[in-house]
């Protein structure tokens, strides 16, 4: 049975990353805005948020079954705080670096329906049906997990 919740545990964590995170993974190292101070910061600051999500993946399920659901709206709330700032932060690494950004509009459909997929489905299945922020540009990842990363050099400031 631990051995069972054990693996529960890692799988999820060892396929998915932040949305600032996937952000990060997929921005063009050749824009000339990529080699700025300011994106190097941006991109160091994603670590907190791949601290955030991974938190969020281990403790949402477990304080959702301690209390038998009777936390669910606070849960909720706090994944949809916690998500929209990721969001946030992850379309203004997008823009510092180069690349476009969400709209408030783009990234409050993203949290709404991140939160409706949240309240229907596992996280690993949630994290497989969502986008980065980064979109457009070619190759960039349609999903969060590493499954579906692209297939191009990672940034090398994340190596």
């Amino acid at each position: 049975m631990a051995a069972l919740l054990l693996a529960g545990l890692c799988v999820p964590l060892a396929a998915c990353v932040s949305t600032s995170r996937a952000t990060a993974i997929a921005l063009d190292d050749a824009k000339p805005q990529y080699a700025t101070s300011d994106c190097k910061a941006a991109i160091k600051a994603t670590e907190v948020h791949e601290d955030l999500y991974i938190g969020r993946l281990i403790i949402t399920p477990l304080i959702a079954v301690l209390t038998a659901g009777a936390a669910a709206p606070l849960l909720l709330g706090g994944n949809v705080a916690l998500d929209t700032a990721d969001r946030v932060d992850a379309s203004t690494l997008s823009e510092t670096c180069g690349g476009p950004a969400k709209s408030a509009g783009e990234i409050a459909s993203d949290v709404v329906t991140n939160a409706a997929l949240g309240a229907a489905a596992p996280p690993p299945a949630r994290r497989l049906m969502a986008r980065p922020v980064v979109r457009d540009w070619p190759r960039a990842s349609r999903g969060r997990c590493s499954v579906e990363a692209p297939a191009r050099r990672r940034s090398r400031a994340l190596l």
